[in-house]
């Protein structure tokens, strides 16, 4: 029991494969549908699906058959990964490395640590000592 590297690659096509056909297809739809936030994130995640499906049928049909599995398989993981990023992550608050989790310490809650300026009790050694 091993891994086809072959189907991994090809199941790793047709994840980036359906993300920039989906970003292609974007560019052509109408700018009321991409511009409301609320429902861009639903028309996007849409094309992607239809991407995956209207894929995997062009494929199956075509000489490159072995490949429709594959492009089904990756095209419907990049579906799913975008719907949870957009969806279900933020409102279980899981995604707050998208929003900046950082924002604590530019905002300077973590004072003290790390500043090179304030001691960070080792006393005066090497502020007014031997190194100073």
């Amino acid at each position: 029991m091993g891994v086809n590297f072959g189907q991994a690659i090809s199941a790793g096509a047709g994840f980036v494969g359906t993300n920039l056909a989906a970003a292609q297809l974007l560019k052509f739809l109408p700018a009321q549908m991409t511009a409301d936030p609320n429902t861009s994130n639903l028309v996007r995640i849409g094309v992607k699906a239809a991407v995956t499906i209207g894929g995997t049928m062009l494929l199956r049909r075509s000489p490159l058959r072995g490949f429709a599995s594959a492009w089904a398989i990756g095209g419907g993981v990049a579906t799913v990964v975008d719907a949870l990023t957009t969806f279900v992550l933020p409102a279980l608050n899981l995604a707050d490395y998208q929003e900046g989790a950082l924002s604590a310490y530019q905002g300077g809650m973590l004072q003290g640590y790390g500043d090179p300026f304030q001691s960070e009790g080792f006393g005066d050694a090497y502020g007014e000592g031997v190194y100073g």
